[in-house]
């Protein structure tokens, strides 16, 4: 009977461990490639957190992160956050309220700038003319770790390198979430001041 126990414990462990690896892999991938490209344009930039994980999803993190110090990252455990739910979207998307879309994608009440512009760059340009603003930014993705805060200039001149997931969205806010400028995943651009 105990054998049964221990046996049920270690394949719940490890359906974890499985379901802990695939979403570090499927979303976690992204940021590296993201976390290059602001290395090699030299932009500096400061990672409020990384993820937001359960306890248990903790010691898999801990591998995961130590196996990329061996390939030269460096990233602390102290900028993951142990809680159930992300912190950062939330907030924003309660100070921003919105509707969901067909496929449950939030898209706040504010105005939409320019529709379906896939020059990412042209996107940002036109809501930070509608709305004015400048200085540094909070960066976060809708499925896409982690939360980065960088000079909304140099934001402007890497964006369209960024290579995000297919049906990502890309929030663009102030330190305070005074203002949001939000990129939909059909690239639909909205631009506007809190409430």
């Amino acid at each position: 009977m105990v054998a049964i126990e221990i046996l049920k414990e270690k394949k719940k462990a490890l359906q974890l461990k499985q379901k802990v690896t695939d979403k570090i892999e499927a979303a976690f991938s992204y940021w590296l490639e993201l976390y290059e490209l602001l290395l090699q344009s030299q932009i500096p930039f400061e990672i409020l957190y990384l993820a937001c994980i359960t306890g248990e999803e903790l010691p898999t993190w801990t591998e995961h992160l130590e196996d990329l110090t061996s390939k030269g990252y460096h990233f602390k455990k102290d900028l993951l956050i142990i809680a159930e739910n992300d912190i950062i979207p939330p907030i924003v998307r309660q100070l921003f309220p919105g509707k969901q879309d067909w496929i449950t994608h939030y898209v706040p009440n504010l105005d939409l700038v320019v529709s379906q512009e896939y020059d990412s760059q042209k996107g940002l340009q036109s809501c930070i003319a509608k709305i004015t603003v400048s200085g540094k930014v909070v960066v976060f993705f809708g499925k896409v770790s982690p939360i980065i805060i960088l000079p909304l200039n140099d934001l402007l001149r890497i964006v369209n390198k960024i290579d995000l997931p297919f049906f990502e969205t890309m929030y663009v806010t102030d330190e305070n979430f005074n203002w949001l400028i939000y990129c939909s995943h059909k690239q639909d651009w909205y631009a506007g001041y809190k409430m």
